[in-house]
């Protein structure tokens, strides 16, 4: 279980890439190829483009990989993706060599976060499932807009 201070940790730096991409606090929607920028912009952490999440994530994959440089490495991540059946970011890691557990704390963070975060427009968000429909991450406008 990921403690109170790392939730709020993670949420921080969300909002603080988000703050870096965007200049403020107004979604601004991501260039096309933006899982090639990520994965350019941080070599050592994703081995190759992270291109199976939605837009709305974006600003947490850049804080995700911003977070595992600071912390020195250790794994090398293959794939990022929404989970169909709970809504959810997974991460995949290529190898590993997280003795203290720091990498797998912190992804899984960020794993948690997705769930509150809109899949769309990065917006805060709910679980939502529509008809029998996967379950996703929406916000409001776009929960009503399905």
């Amino acid at each position: 279980m990921i403690s109170t201070d790392a939730v709020i940790d993670v949420h921080r730096r969300i909002r603080a890439a988000r703050l870096s991409r965007c200049g403020g606090d107004e979604w601004v929607q991501p260039p096309a190829n933006w899982a090639k920028i990520i994965r350019e912009s941080w070599p050592l952490v994703w081995s190759q483009e992270p291109s199976r999440c939605p837009d709305g994530w974006v600003d947490l994959l850049m804080a995700f990989s911003e977070h595992a440089v600071e912390l020195g490495g250790g794994g090398l991540y293959h794939d990022a993706f929404e989970n169909v059946i709970t809504g959810k970011l997974v991460i995949q890691r290529f190898y590993d060599d997280d003795r203290n557990g720091r990498l797998f704390e912190t992804a899984h963070g960020y794993q948690t976060a997705s769930v509150a975060i809109c899949r769309v427009c990065g917006e805060a968000g709910d679980l939502r499932r529509i008809d029998h429909r996967p379950t996703r991450a929406l916000c409001d406008d776009h929960f009503q807009g399905v």
